[in-house]
């Protein structure tokens, strides 16, 4: 809802500024001003959310590890092999920890 407000107020402040300027030498200035104003916003937008995007972590990676090592010990036990070493990963602990 707050978003929705911010915008509506956006385009009148946008719409008054362009009713004022309407009848004087100053309109299409005022029309290309916010044009301008409103694609460097877009392009920032744009370029912040791709550095937010890269520098995030990968979903569910511990998972995906996790499930990579059960499909090994998974591949071990049905082809016949005897005894499969198995191991968790877990972030930030040492085998010494563990054990």
């Amino acid at each position: 809802m707050l978003l929705a407000s911010l915008l509506f107020a956006l385009q009148m402040l946008c719409l008054a500024a362009v009713a004022a300027a309407w009848d004087t030498p100053a309109r299409m200035p005022v029309i290309f001003g916010l044009l301008g104003l409103f694609t460097i916003l877009t392009v920032g937008a744009v370029i912040h959310l791709r550095r937010l995007l890269r520098a995030r972590a990968p979903v569910l990676g511990a998972v995906r590890r996790e499930w990579e090592l059960d499909r090994r010990i998974l591949l071990r036990l049905l082809s016949g092999e005897r005894d499969p070493e198995i191991t968790t990963v877990q972030q930030g602990v040492t085998d010494e920890a563990v054990a």
